[in-house]
């Protein structure tokens, strides 16, 4: 690159070229030694989430750079707490004032770690307290353009006393900015939590992205209070106790209902207020409900099913036994519901519980688009099962769990759920036990070419993978990544002599979609 005409870029397309090396901090910091503009871009990139871009164990050195820009009386009182603290050592940067989203609990761990590697454990809780208030001001003192803001302190983590951030000086200033924020708050009642809150909600009003999960230690009037505040909410979580008016919480998230796109309840049973809610929001793509147990649903058939935009739901009910399990005939009336006011819209949809074959019928008969299916079905229902997939003629990715997860499952009925994959499936997850000789039928008689798969049966022997290895060699190498639990897993070799990518397996309740990033 010549050096005089890349100086004339501007700072836009600088930060552009350097966000392609986000993943590659060698480069970036070859890059930082081109020039003193340069290098101030690159260390306000690198330090805008720096706890993003340091290896598992880097958070030490992030801690040991922050106490290196705090004030000499503050570095003496450090020492005096017994600490050893590099006196001599001045920053060339104020790393602090770069930061873009401030996240409670990784400092604390980070402070904590930074602690332990230097022999400090004696005091612990006292050193983590005092670092913790001095570092913590000298960030809301230095940042003046917070975009997220992470408040995380549970009562079984929690290793020091309970610090009020908004008392810090230049708070008020540093999150006028906000777009992001979570609350995540299980532990002892305070005022700090409140004045948190209250003080966000009288600084900012353009909170795009918000987590609330807080139980029952924050009053309902706070958080109804701060929900309202707010004007333009796109991402939302909620989890929160308001059994005594659980409407009026409803009311509050109606307020953003020409704004929402993605929203997640936990623990929110009112049916009947959500499909209120639901038709209210005319933009919502992504709906989640956890922990889904509607005890009373209104007579569905006596009312026209109003269609919403949904393309993405995700549903998690209570079960009997509080595991993956049958679900109750009202749980299942409500999530056919909902999948028949999604209708054509629906892509994705993942379903945490035994799905019937009632609603089996509803997904092939309401929501033919959906390109990502999530089920767990029992052995006796392979036939609806079969039935639906061959319905489904845009299906892409499929993930599949089988109950009882013990024994294999027949050959005939392998072949048969075999060609019934549409021709277009590429993505393919299965929980459950695979025989050498039934995984050989399922990948050769697959109608669909798969290029992911992924196996959650905890032993895998050299012989599956000489199958699988076989399969993308006869198929043109299609299959390009294979995942599976670390330790069932025989020979990998033999896996990575034919597959670009072998790894560990993701989780099968992982939603389809992109969770919302807190930035």
């Amino acid at each position: 690159m010549n050096i005089d005409k890349s100086t004339q870029l501007s700072s836009d397309c600088l930060e552009q070229i350097f966000a392609h090396f986000k993943h590659d901090k060698a480069s970036l910091y070859t890059l930082a030694r081109v020039c003193r503009h340069w290098c101030r871009l690159i260390v306000t990139s690198l330090w805008a989430h720096p706890f993003k871009t340091v290896a598992k164990d880097g958070s030490v050195s992030i801690i040991r750079a922050y106490v290196a820009c705090l004030p000499t009386n503050e570095r003496q009182r450090l020492a005096d707490e017994g600490i050893n603290v590099e006196k001599s050592t001045t920053s060339l940067f104020n790393y602090p004032k770069y930061l873009r989203n401030f996240e409670s609990h990784l400092i604390r761990l980070a402070i904590e770690k930074w602690l332990q590697s230097l022999g400090n454990t004696r005091r612990l809780k006292e050193k983590t307290r005092i670092t913790y208030q001095y570092i913590t001001n000298l960030i809301f003192s230095s940042c003046s353009y917070l975009r997220g803001l992470t408040y995380d302190w549970k009562e079984e983590f929690n290793t020091i006393q309970l610090l009020d951030i908004t008392k810090f000086a230049g708070f008020h200033q540093a999150i006028r900015n906000l777009r992001t924020f979570k609350l995540d708050y299980h532990c002892f009642p305070t005022k700090a939590t409140h004045n948190l809150l209250d003080i966000i909600s009288q600084n900012t009003q353009n909170i795009h992205s918000l987590l609330i999960s807080t139980n029952w230690y924050v009053r309902p009037e706070i958080i109804l209070r701060f929900l309202k505040s707010q004007h333009n909410i796109k991402v939302l979580t909620v989890d929160v106790n308001l059994e005594h008016n659980p409407e009026l919480l409803y009311m509050a998230i109606r307020h953003h209902a020409h704004s929402l796109t993605h929203l997640k309840l936990e623990g929110m049973n009112e049916f009947e207020q959500l499909l209120k809610l639901l038709v209210a929001c005319k933009h919502l793509e992504t709906l989640e409900i956890l922990e889904f147990d509607p005890e009373l649903i209104p007579d569905l058939e006596k009312h026209p099913i109003p269609q919403i935009n949904i393309k993405n739901l995700y549903c998690s009910p209570i079960t009997s036994d509080g595991k993956v399990g049958i679900t109750s005939q009202v749980q299942i009336k409500s999530i056919a519901y909902l999948l028949e006011m999604s209708n054509l819209n629906l892509r994705t949809f993942t379903y945490l519980a035994c799905g019937p074959p009632e609603l089996m019928k509803v997904i092939k008969n309401r929501c033919p688009h959906i390109t990502h299916l999530s089920l767990t079905i029992q052995n006796e229902d392979f036939n609806e099962l079969c039935i639906l997939l061959s319905n489904l003629g845009k299906l892409e990715n499929f993930v599949l769990s089988v109950l009882p997860d013990f024994g294999s499952i027949p050959t005939y009925i392998i072949q048969k759920l075999a060609i019934s994959i549409p021709p277009t499936l590429h993505t393919l997850g299965l929980n459950l036990l695979f025989t050498v000789e039934s995984l050989k039928i399922l990948l050769n008689e697959c109608n669909g070419t798969i290029r992911a798969l992924t196996m959650y049966q905890h032993s895998i022997e050299n012989t599956h993978l000489e199958v699988i290895s076989k399969y993308s060699e006869d198929n043109n190498g299609c299959l390009k990544e294979f995942r599976c639990l670390s330790h069932s897993i025989g020979n990998q070799e033999i896996a990575k002599s034919t597959i670009p990518i072998v790894g560990d397996v993701k989780p099968p309740y992982d939603p389809f979609y992109d969770r919302p990033i807190f930035l």
